[in-house]
């Protein structure tokens, strides 16, 4: 069973209903990184990329009316035409887990992407970017990884894993919807882990105070098991009932490339 989601209340801005979002960028240090149009629908991630920022680091993208999340639209976050948003780059603290290594990452497939795993067509044209998108990578000699599904496939059968006409299309939208639901959950309630000795690597977690294991994404679930909650009481720990900024801010970016 998937975990509980965590509801997410998000602030009522009025946003452009079609069109594209003129954008003056600042970045880092406050210098203009340029002024352009992009669609409203652009996602925070694809802004991200778009501006070619290094991977590996941590970026969060603030506006007039608050923050967006990586994969929310400019047109759902309220950004307006003729905006400024600010690139500001945040630090991966230790405790965090690692996307594609502790946890994966999450899915936001391209335009590309979207418009084969929809109609089947024109497979051939899709570039190793675009597959990336969808977490799914060449491993030469005629093999890919799913990273979503954590399974090798023959090139030839990739495709089908794609399609979700197919059985195995449908199979691996279901797994990248669950990926990005778990996700959600810990960029909502994961700052709680360390408070509890769990720690999350190599997509497994484990309990310092119950010394077990599991899944990464049972690691929230754990949380709520009676022997946990009895090792806090017989340890007399008490964690905090709210997160810190720095952990708030960390969190939120867990899974994102």
């Amino acid at each position: 069973h998937s975990p509980c989601m965590a509801s997410r209340s998000r602030s009522r801005s009025p946003v452009p209903a079609h069109g594209d979002i003129c954008l003056s960028v600042r970045q880092l240090s406050g210098e203009l990184q340029g002024t352009f149009s992009v669609p409203s629908t652009t996602t925070a991630g694809a802004l991200l990329r778009h501006l070619q920022l290094p991977a590996g680091e941590l970026f969060c993208i603030v506006f007039a009316g608050g923050r967006l999340a990586h994969h929310q639209s400019l047109a759902a976050a309220g950004v307006l035409d003729k905006s400024e948003v600010t690139i500001v780059r945040t630090p991966r603290p230790e405790w965090l887990p690692t996307p594609g290594l502790d946890v994966p990452y999450y899915v936001e497939p391209n335009y590309a992407m979207r418009e084969f795993m929809s109609n089947g067509h024109c497979f051939e044209a899709l570039s190793p970017e675009d597959l990336s998108t969808a977490c799914v990578e060449h491993l030469g000699d005629e093999k890919c990884r799913c990273n979503s599904c954590d399974i090798e496939i023959d090139a030839a059968d990739l495709p089908g894993h794609l399609y979700r006409s197919h059985d195995r299309g449908r199979q691996h939208r279901m797994m990248c919807e669950f990926i990005n639901d778990a996700l959600g959950y810990l960029q909502v309630e994961g700052w709680k882990l360390r408070h509890h000795g769990v720690q999350i690597t190599w997509k497994r977690y484990r309990c310092d105070l119950c010394k077990g294991t599991g899944t990464w994404w049972k690691a929230l679930v754990h949380l709520q098991c009676s022997t946990h909650h009895g090792n806090l009481c017989r340890l007399d720990m008490h964690p905090p009932a709210e997160p810190s900024n720095e952990e708030r801010v960390a969190w939120a970016n867990v899974g994102l490339q």
